[in-house]
């Protein structure tokens, strides 16, 4: 019975709730479905953010070939 009240307050509220002990927030209530979705954007953001460190981690490799010969001149004096 106490935790349909619970349930009902919790709902009342938008479905979160935040439980607080010795005027201290110590617990967040909130449905689980939406836990889940939280969760699964977060874990996208950090795949994101992996995907792109990596992107910036490639080596550039020069176009053509000239780039890489090395040649000695004469200066002239």
């Amino acid at each position: 019975m106490m935790w349909e009240k619970i349930k009902k307050i919790i709902e009342r509220e938008g479905g979160k709730g935040i439980i607080i002990e010795d005027g201290q927030p110590v617990y967040l209530v909130k449905r689980l479905d939406e836990t889940e979705e939280d969760m699964e954007k977060i874990n996208r953001d950090i795949e994101n953010l992996k995907a792109s460190e990596n992107k910036d981690d490639k080596i550039i490799e020069p176009e053509d070939d000239a780039s890489k010969e090395v040649r000695i001149e004469d200066l002239p004096f």
